[in-house]
């Protein structure tokens, strides 16, 4: 697999994740992930998606190997699977996206406007900036939480099956947003797939799990590889 020449933002050598001792769910991983990389993570349903995600964003501990980040736990932003649109308290779009910075950091009401505006022309939602959370139709309040999370600039993006629950219009909505977010900030994501279709044109790398282990591709390696093609069920 040809890689970037930029240094990783995360490396795994021989890493090993579990929720406890005995039940290893990933097992002597190694994978690299490099600025502007567009990862998919796909697997069957119990494979260990989500255990990656979790592993690489650092909420689940590792058991062996090494994992070596050079980029601080500010500098990352998480979509996940599901979002409690209406479990949240009545607030407008543009105070839930604020909510997305951190809370040390301190700045002037113009300078917090312009953050939140630029944040959701990106999901191009500028036009919702002051509408009730609660009315908005489930595709755009996943992108209001996209919006969320780009308010602070991460340099990586982690997101779980983001589009669960989606038609295909705001499915294909939010990948291209997301895409171009990826060309304008030279931002760098790594998604838990459920739909290959999305694959050519939307990521660069696959990080296939398989029996409690990983295979990274390329793309182009991937839709090459028959093996992947029928699990995925896509054509040659």
């Amino acid at each position: 697999m040809v890689e970037s020449p930029l240094p990783p933002l995360i490396e795994l050598l021989e890493a090993s994740f579990a929720y406890n001792r005995k039940n290893y769910i990933l097992s002597d991983i190694s994978l690299v992930i490099r600025p502007r990389d567009r990862i998919a993570i796909i697997g069957a349903n119990g494979e260990g998606k989500s255990t990656l995600l979790k592993g690489l964003m650092g909420y689940l501990k590792l058991r062996s190997g090494t994992i070596n980040k050079t980029y601080h736990f500010k500098e990352m932003a998480y979509v996940p699977q599901q979002s409690p649109q209406s479990y949240l308290m009545p607030m407008r779009v543009r105070d839930y996206v604020a909510l997305g910075i951190d809370e040390n950091i301190s700045m002037a009401n113009n300078q917090l406007n312009e953050l939140i505006a630029m944040s959701l022309k990106k999901v191009d939602l500028a036009e919702k900036s002051e509408t009730d959370i609660s009315i908005l139709s489930g595709g755009q309040f996943k992108r209001v939480v996209l919006a969320r999370a780009l308010i602070r600039h991460p340099k990586i993006l982690y997101l779980d099956e983001p589009m669960a629950g989606l038609d295909r219009i705001s499915e294909a909505k939010f990948m291209d947003e997301l895409k171009d977010t990826h060309s304008n900030d030279h931002l760098c994501y790594v998604m838990v797939l459920h739909d290959c279709r999305y694959l050519q044109t939307h990521f660069n790398k696959v990080f296939w799990i398989e029996n409690n282990h990983i295979k990274c591709f390329q793309v182009n390696e991937a839709l090459n590889s028959e093996a992947f093609l029928s699990f995925s069920g896509l054509k040659l």
